[in-house]
């Protein structure tokens, strides 16, 4: 009975699977018809042609009834679990199948003692199809209880994915004005005292944003093509400062093929190249590093830094935006730690890579 159950409440979810346990159900259905019109011959001394009759019809009636109660239940599932709801259901359909097989057995049998037999299991009939009807309530409730709590799940997590995504694309979207107005002061500062420069430096920026446009329809990207498009910034910001400012990278191979976010390295150069230089006139040195790590790629990015002057650094959106990015992308806190040491100002992030 738990098989026919279950049959009924995944039909029409799992199509692929339903068939042969129908089949099997179906089976099973037919033996224990055929083995009730046995006990029939047997214990009540029907004639056979009158017991078989009776079993197969009341079997194939109370299947029929089955399927349609479960199928009401299912689509009309009610929001709490209503014992009126479902004991009316029930006894309907017991008094439903007790008056429809009655009626079919009339129409199929001309056995001289029908009406007295009928009339002597009614009881019986009744309470069989009660028995039925109640588990298949129950069973179906209990599906269609798992259905909605599962429905609800995947529409929480649907609205938790829009909601980070939108999130995620309005860090983007804030990263690249901030960039881009940087960038704008420096190109007006030039303009008057080195106009070539500046003509440079607006090549660079429109071929970084040009890169900018082309990865947003990809959101990870390889070490190797991150860098690329950081040389361009890290072009733009040498036009700025000369020789004053020097990048040292320590990129081993292996690490080229390790994915990370797209222009996650370019608000951290940007935040070391600010307050780097903040407050210096001599000759200040980046530095890049990476490596691979078992389940990690580790990328540091370290500067000198001016420990008296750095109340002065401002809001720190480049850090805290790349943390919450990461937290975004891959649902793991602590991805971004920060040290300082002996002067020295260093960033690491931790971005997780497939096996």
């Amino acid at each position: 009975m738990g098989m026919l159950g279950q049959l009924f409440i995944h039909a029409s979810h799992r199509r692929k699977t339903a068939l042969p346990i129908f089949v099997y159900i179906l089976i099973g259905w037919t033996t224990w018809a055929l083995l009730c019109g046995w006990m029939l011959m047997r214990y009540y001394a029907l004639p056979a042609e009158e017991a078989f009759t009776d079993s197969m019809l009341s079997h194939l009636l109370a299947l029929l009834i089955m399927v349609f109660l479960s199928r009401i239940l299912f689509f009309f599932y009610p929001q709490s679990f209503n014992f009126f709801i479902i004991c009316g259901a029930v006894c309907i359909s017991a008094g439903l199948f007790v008056v429809a097989d009655e009626w079919l057995l009339q129409l199929s049998m001309d056995y001289p003692a029908l009406d007295s037999w009928l009339h002597q299991s009614e009881p019986v009939r009744f309470g069989f199809m009660l028995i039925i009807s109640l588990s298949v309530a129950l069973l179906t409730l209990q599906q269609a209880r798992h259905a909605a709590e599962h429905s609800h799940r995947l529409r929480e997590e649907e609205i938790q994915k829009l909601a980070r995504d939108a999130e995620l694309y309005k860090l983007e979207q804030q990263l690249q004005p901030h960039f881009l107005f940087n960038c704008l002061n420096s190109v007006y500062a030039l303009i008057g005292k080195h106009p070539e420069q500046a003509r440079e430096m607006v090549i660079q920026l429109a071929d970084f944003l040009r890169g900018t446009l082309r990865k947003e329809q990809r959101p990870l990207l390889n070490l190797e093509e991150e860098l690329k498009q950081i040389q361009l910034y890290l072009n733009i910001e040498k036009i700025r400062f000369g020789h004053r400012l020097t990048t040292v990278l320590d990129i081993p191979e292996e690490t080229l093929t390790c994915q990370l976010p797209a222009l996650l390295l370019q608000p951290l150069l940007e935040n070391a190249i600010k307050f780097g230089l903040y407050g210096h006139t001599d000759h200040v040195e980046i530095r890049i590093e990476a490596k691979r790590l078992p389940t990690q790629l580790m990328i540091t990015i370290s500067n000198p830094f001016d420990d008296t002057l750095l109340d002065q650094s401002g809001t720190g959106f480049g850090l805290k935006s790349v943390s919450r990015r990461l937290y975004l992308i891959y649902g793991i806190h602590d991805l971004v730690k920060i040290q300082t040491a002996s002067h020295q100002f260093s960033v690491t992030c931790f971005i997780p890579q497939r096996p």
